[in-house]
């Protein structure tokens, strides 16, 4: 699910898909005996209906486009089944990407998966699909610019497919990111960088983009226990780069959630915590601590999300056990000079 302007589109689509007719499908499951096997053996004759009637509903829904209008109010765009066969997960506002899955799955940047692998775009105002094709080893990190941030592996020879030697050959590539535009096929070079042990996502150790800007870290092996993140830096839709942290500044915390200006910065400490700790300023570079604390429960303040005139939607509360109880709506700015002046808001109780 994306939102675009006031516009809300919802990606369907299912991994198994039936075009049997809901009598021969509801007939197929009655014979099969299901009926009287846990759990469905404690349902209604009305309830298991409708469990398998939802089933048989999406799974027999073809791939398509959901859009949810506020003045032209819903509408649904079919696609063709095999858009099945893609994983349609980035969106750079105006469409919506996706690269074909294989079976059984591997990473685009694996031996055997080093030729070029096809994508699809869904444009979001028309629902028109096409496909495209990403070069050999690239795949897509996010939306970035209007376009595409890809990343890809560039090597003096071609990479070899048998296993060990693709592991030999790739310590002397070089991992390019680049901006890519599929409807032109335009592609900007905005930085390289070298191969690194630490990057276990196979994304030149891509952080997130804040602001217009890509950032990316520096890793530094820890024999026996991961690594130590050691710089941070960024690079703009032009290829300008900037070093924003060398050294980093506190060993545990990680870049969070985007909030326009600024980045939440949060202390990840082995997975055993993740708390709100400062916010960096992507236009000063600043770093803020967190001092708001909720008004209930323990802890600080955090980002839920942002709405649509900018302001923030913070979590102000939570109960015993950590869950969430209210929200409150803020000015960023506000908020980043430790204002704690919210909106409070009423959250639907259904």
């Amino acid at each position: 699910m994306v939102a675009a302007g006031d516009t809300v589109y919802v990606w369907h689509i299912s991994f198994f898909y039936d075009d049997q007719s809901w009598d021969d499908y509801w007939a197929e499951k009655l014979a099969s005996g299901v009926r009287d096997r846990e759990p469905f053996d404690t349902l209604t004759d009305a309830e298991f209906e409708a469990e398998y009637r939802g089933i048989w509903t999406e799974q027999s829904t073809p791939p398509c486009l959901y859009a949810v209008d506020p003045a032209a109010g819903k509408t649904r765009t079919d696609l063709p089944l095999t858009y099945r066969d893609y994983t349609v997960d980035v969106c750079d506002g105006s469409t919506l990407y996706g690269e074909r899955v294989t079976t059984p799955y591997r990473t685009q940047v694996s031996p055997g998966r080093i030729g070029p692998t096809p994508a699809c775009r869904i444009d979001l105002a028309t629902g028109q699909a096409e496909t495209f094709v990403l070069e050999p080893t690239e795949h897509y990190l996010t939306g970035f610019d209007g376009a595409l941030l890809t990343c890809r592996y560039v090597a003096d020879a071609p990479l070899p497919t048998d296993a060990e030697q693709y592991a030999a050959a790739i310590q002397s590539a070089t991992v390019e990111i680049d901006r890519l535009d599929p409807r032109t096929g335009a592609r900007t070079g905005l930085t390289e960088r070298p191969y690194s042990n630490a990057d276990y996502e196979n994304n030149g150790c891509f952080i997130g983009v804040y602001n217009g800007k890509a950032y990316f870290e520096e890793r530094e092996i820890i024999p026996g226990s991961g690594f130590r993140r050691t710089a941070l830096t960024a690079v703009d839709a032009e290829g300008r780069a900037e070093t924003v942290w060398d050294p980093w500044p506190q060993a545990e915390w990680v870049l969070g959630d985007d909030g326009g200006r600024y980045i939440w910065l949060y202390r990840d400490n082995y997975n055993t915590s993740y708390a709100a700790r400062a916010l960096l300023d992507t236009e000063t570079g600043q770093i803020t601590p967190v001092t708001q604390a909720l008004q209930t429960g323990s802890g600080a303040v955090s980002l839920r999300g942002k709405a649509h005139d900018g302001r923030w939607l913070v979590v102000i509360g939570a109960d015993s056990v950590g869950r969430t109880t209210d929200y409150g709506l803020i000015d960023a700015d506000q908020f980043a000079a430790g204002s704690t002046d919210w909106q409070p808001v009423t959250m639907w109780q259904g």
